[in-house]
């Protein structure tokens, strides 16, 4: 049986080749930001299971104080890190689940309509990088868990409040959102589709994981950074990016790729006139690097630039 959760899923929708180095090759590297987020989680589930408050003295526990004035008090009523699961796809698959803290009573608003309550605990590096109520309402975990709920206690809809608290302890702030019993089910059925193709993809393992697949450069600095950038080519240092000076790694071929790509939908270039990349891929692959001389591939005639780029990825 295959065991998943919507972490699981989210990588694969983020990042597809991510996904395959976490669970295909069964690597199991995490961030310190992941870390970091665990040690608050477990401050939290403390006060809420036994009464402990959280230890100011550490920067987890410290940030786990500042969440508590947008959460309930400690109650009987409260599931505290309550997990679920669901068996699927014919008992193939089982899905799992863990809700940091919910309310399961059900209540009925002015209209009738039955609701219970769900809260999650986030921490994160500044304040630029919460989701509004408009995207969780949409998350994968948020959905999921509101798809298992509204069926298991026939709700029309679940309260949500996502409690985001910087590291530093400074700033803690809830979004606020509902999910409806429609719109978890829909969001649901996007999932499932994108775990039909997980299940496929792990029934015929590719040999070769890094080249299977290729990478998502949208996400490579999401919760503080993909532990696996180097193994794609990527480091912390912009002047490790693709610049004609440097032999292209795994990574640098995709964006070389691309480049290729926009320029082969530009028309063909005659003896007197040139195509230019755009400007939104030489940014891509020459970002600017302080002291360093940037290489102005703009000045290079199109057909010079996919000879010089083929050569380096022989």
């Amino acid at each position: 049986m295959i065991n998943t959760r919507s972490s699981t899923i989210r990588v694969y929708e983020q990042c597809k080749r991510k996904w395959m180095l976490q669970h295909i090759r069964q690597d199991v590297m995490k961030s310190k930001a992941m870390d970091w987020g665990t040690e608050m989680h477990l401050a939290l589930e403390n006060w809420f299971k036994h009464g402990t408050v959280p230890n100011e003295n550490t920067a987890t526990g410290k940030a786990a104080m500042a969440s508590l004035k947008h959460l309930p008090p400690p109650s009987p009523a409260l599931s505290v890190e309550h997990t679920w699961l669901l068996s699927l796809f014919g008992d193939t698959v089982l899905y799992s689940g863990t809700i940091d803290l919910a309310d399961f009573t059900v209540r009925k608003d002015e209209n009738g309509k039955s609701y219970a309550l769900m809260f999650d605990h986030k921490s994160t590096a500044g304040l630029e990088w919460i989701k509004t109520a408009e995207d969780l309402a949409n998350d994968i975990s948020a959905c999921a868990y509101a798809y298992w709920m509204t069926d298991a206690f026939d709700l029309h809809y679940v309260k949500c409040r996502w409690v985001y608290t910087t590291r530093d302890a400074k700033q803690s702030v809830p979004v606020d959102f509902i999910i409806t019993r429609d719109a978890a089910r829909e969001r649901w059925e996007k999932t499932m589709a994108n775990l039909a193709d997980m299940v496929k993809l792990m029934e015929n393992r590719p040999k070769d994981v890094m080249t299977a697949v290729e990478g998502n450069l949208n996400h490579c600095n999401e919760f503080g950074g993909c532990p696996y950038k180097r193994m794609c080519g990527i480091a912390d240092e912009p002047s490790d990016w693709l610049t004609l000076s440097k032999p292209a790694t795994r990574e640098k071929v995709i964006m070389a790729s691309a480049l290729l790509a926009q320029l082969k939908k530009q028309s063909a270039p005659t003896a007197t006139q040139a195509s230019e990349p755009p400007e939104d891929v030489l940014i891509a692959i020459n970002p600017p690097v302080q002291g360093q001389k940037e290489v102005d591939l703009s000045a290079i005639p199109s057909k010079d630039l996919i000879a010089e780029l083929t050569k380096r990825l022989k």
